[in-house]
């Protein structure tokens, strides 16, 4: 059954790219092409590693529907697709000078695009070399010594409900510019893993204000976090500094838990006291501090192993 589903795959992603290709291919044509390929790569192998992990003995159907799933999580759809849906997708929304740009260059963090002059905040294109994908990643150059940090997620007006299931926070939910969370697939990625082909790490930082407006911090010199079949489970969070509080560490070593209207987080287990920045608007609190703040927002940012 393995052997046919990663064909199946193949045979799908030759289609997809082959369709994409117009009889005069230009550059965007031919970097769009490449990156078919890549996903390719990459997605056959994480879809034969989760088969034969979780998904041997399922039937045919649920195979199929998880495999559209995993898809899905990859921004693709098994709907026949133009080279202008494409285009579209991986289009960042900040300007056309970064889209011109990122045809060149496959940014993977945002610190890289700081670096290249591109120093205003917002919407950038992130390729995501451990889901093989462009993801657009909101891009805060303005916090930190080190500036450009990937936000994965927000809350300051209550615009987005964050009472939603398991499945949801897996995949991620919201607008990237407004209030969102990235999705735990997504923050694995963009985290240091031991599955990860890059050879770097990740740090944290954490940004929140309270009703006075005052403005507080806590960064951690790294993060990582566990596969999904392990949770999402925070595997290191270390190397604290701020003065926010170290909200984070008590909870290393627990999986990602949803618990009804208080949203998900790290959690032991679900009770009736619970508390983090993912529950109600009115009351985000980071964890280990009496203070109820008005908006917070939580970044991640990749530097090489040697820093």
């Amino acid at each position: 059954m393995r052997q046919w589903i990663s064909s199946l795959v193949y045979l799908y992603f030759m289609q997809f790219s082959l369709c994409s290709v117009t009889a005069d291919l230009d550059p965007v044509d031919l970097e769009l092409l490449e990156m078919q390929v890549t996903k390719l790569e990459g997605l056959v192998s994480n879809l034969t590693e989760i088969i034969s992990s979780e998904y041997e003995e399922c039937q045919c159907n649920e195979t199929l529907s998880s495999i559209k799933a995993q898809l899905s999580l990859h921004g693709i759809s098994l709907d026949n697709s133009s080279r202008d849906d494409i285009v579209e997708h991986t289009t960042s929304p900040v300007d056309e000078e970064y889209w011109r740009e990122q045809t060149k260059t496959k940014y993977e963090d945002c610190q890289n695009i700081y670096r290249d002059g591109f120093q205003e905040s917002g919407v950038y294109q992130i390729w995501m070399v451990d889901l093989f994908n462009l993801y657009p990643i909101y891009c805060d150059m303005d916090v930190g010594e080190n500036k450009g940090w990937m936000t994965f997620f927000r809350r300051y007006d209550g615009s987005t409900s964050f009472s939603q299931d398991q499945a949801t926070y897996d995949v991620g939910f919201g607008i990237p510019t407004q209030e969102f969370w990235i999705g735990n697939e997504n923050l694995y990625a963009l985290a240091r893993n031991e599955f990860s082909s890059r050879d770097d790490t990740a740090r944290l930082r954490v940004d929140l204000a309270d009703e006075s407006g005052e403005r507080f911090y806590a960064e951690y010199a790294h993060f990582s976090l566990g596969t999904r079949k392990q949770g999402y489970q925070i595997t290191d969070v270390s190397g604290y500094s701020g003065d926010a509080g170290d909200g984070l560490s008590q909870f290393l070593n627990n999986r990602f838990i949803v618990c009804g209207s208080f949203g998900g987080w790290w959690w032991d287990s679900c009770g009736s006291s619970l508390s983090s920045l993912n529950g109600n608007i009115s009351e985000l609190v980071w964890p280990g501090s009496p203070k109820r703040y008005r908006s917070a927002s939580m970044k991640i940012q990749r530097f090489p192993k040697s820093t």
